[in-house]
């Protein structure tokens, strides 16, 4: 977790190297990783990170963060992330990546494009979008 920093602009600096990080396993083991309250967080890490399967996001008030450290290309099996409306509306992601999107106990199959104009398009307060694996 990482909560109530408000000056926070980065989790992981720059004074790590890629390979350093990759070689370091870092989030090898982790389930969740839990952000909140961080209004000046642009960035967890500016390199692709590995992260396990099944691995979830919780983002809550962190307004200036528009990316994950992880991409559709290389996220390995799926991941989930819980946020609110105002965050997904400016995430970036690849548009065709498969997804389900969940709001409310209900579960939809869809991409994340269409996932995406469902949280603009309705009043929701918080929706978890599970990632697939790309087939």
């Amino acid at each position: 977790m990482v909560l109530f920093c408000n000056s926070m602009e980065k989790i992981i600096g720059d004074g790590i190297a890629r390979e350093e990080l990759a070689a370091s396993r870092l989030f090898s083991c982790l389930e969740c990783l839990h952000i909140e309250f961080l209004p000046k967080l642009r960035s967890i890490c500016d390199h692709t990170l590995l992260f396990p399967q099944g691995v979830e996001f919780f983002i809550w008030r962190c307004p200036d963060l528009r990316k994950l450290p992880l991409d559709s290309n290389n996220a390995r099996g799926s991941f989930s992330i819980f946020a609110n409306k105002d965050w997904w509306v400016e995430f970036e992601w690849d548009p065709a990546a498969p997804v389900t999107f969940q709001r409310f106990g209900s579960v939809e199959k869809m991409t994340f494009g269409e996932a995406a104009c469902k949280m603009k398009d309705e009043s929701i307060g918080l929706a978890r979008i599970r990632f697939l694996p790309h087939n």
